[in-house]
Parts: structure tokens; sequence; C-alpha cells
């Protein structure tokens, strides 16, 4: 007989091959989870560097150029990316005057062939404003001279009252990029 000081039996677990079936079941599933789980995250991984190369793959790169010579004198933005650039916003300045077009050059221009002689032609190409699209590897002259004393005589004015321009522009996935007078490289807009 057992006294009540005695310590009790532990219970023991009577291994029947339903219980280890059903353990084996339980453990199994666990690790199935575990590997569903990490399959999840390097598929998610995997579409992130998809996307980043497909983002890369239509990426506009656009810049004010600037093309020199005795005979002429042209300003354009350019797109040196691979995709095409879908203009959001343009703001030209002039000193205190701001313009939504790049229309604004006609009003300096104008100035400088009031003021001085050997300007024969001055034209822009092409209004450019909001809306615009530059293909990959194109540009948009907005502003073409010829004569002698121009060229010099044009970037000293256009020093001189201050001008200024900003364009925000977008890729076809919808990223941002603002290209400006104090920044002449894209930066991101987030």
């Amino acid at each position: 007989m057992m006294s009540e000081t005695e310590p009790k039996d532990k219970k023991r677990i009577n291994w029947t091959p339903e219980k280890v079936m059903s353990t084996s079941a339980v453990v199994i599933s666990l690790i199935s989870l575990i590997a569903l789980f990490y399959q999840l995250n390097l598929a998610r991984e995997e579409n992130e560097l998809i996307r980043k190369q497909q983002s890369a793959s239509v990426l506009p790169h656009l810049s004010l150029s600037f093309s020199t010579s005795s005979a002429a004198f042209k300003m354009s933005f350019v797109n040196k990316g691979v995709g095409p650039a879908f203009i959001k916003e343009v703001e030209f300045s002039m000193g205190d005057e701001k313009f939504q077009r790049s229309d604004f050059l006609f009003n300096a221009i104008g100035k400088i062939i009031q003021e001085s002689e050997g300007v024969n032609a001055v034209g822009a190409t092409y209004s450019f404003q909001k809306g615009d699209v530059i293909p990959a590897n194109q540009q948009i002259d907005i502003l073409t001279t010829s004569g002698e004393a121009k060229t010099s005589l044009f970037l000293q004015y256009m020093d001189s009252i201050g001008w200024n321009y900003k364009v925000i522009y977008e890729d076809i996935y919808g990223a941002r990029w603002k290209l400006s007078w104090e920044n002449d490289f894209p930066m991101p807009i987030e």
C-alpha cells in the first residue's frame, strides 16, 4: 500500500502508432510552414529586383545643353536616358518674373536685340512647357540664335538678369525628378 508521503508515479506517454503519426504530421506541417515563409520572402526580394531592373530600363535623364560656336548658339533640353521624360512642371524665371513656358527667352533676347547689334536671327524652335514628352535620346531646342556677337552677349545678359529654371519630369512608372539651374543633375523627388 502506498503512503501519502510517497511520490506518485510520473505519467508516462503511451506512444501508440496513432500518436506517433499525429505528432509526425504536426512536426512536418510546422517545417512546411517555415519553408513556405522562407520561399515567400525570397519571391518578394526577387520581385523587388525585377521591379528595379524594369524601372532602370526606362529611366529618363534630362539635362540642359548649350551648343555654341562662332556662328550659332543653341539651348536645348536633352534626354540622355533610355526612356521618355514626361514633363510635369516647368518654371523659368528672369529676375522676379516667372514663366511656365520657355517663351521667357523671347523677352530676354528682345532686350538683347534692343541693346546690341550683331544678333541677326533669334528664334525659339519650340515652346517647352508642362505636358511635353521628350523621347529617349532626343532633344527639344528651346532657343537658337545666329550672328557673331550673340553668344557671349546672350550669356552675359542671362547671367546679369539672374535667370533660372526648374523642370519636374517623370518616367512611365511615375518616378519623379527635378532638374534646376542650382542643381544641374536630376534629383529624385520622393
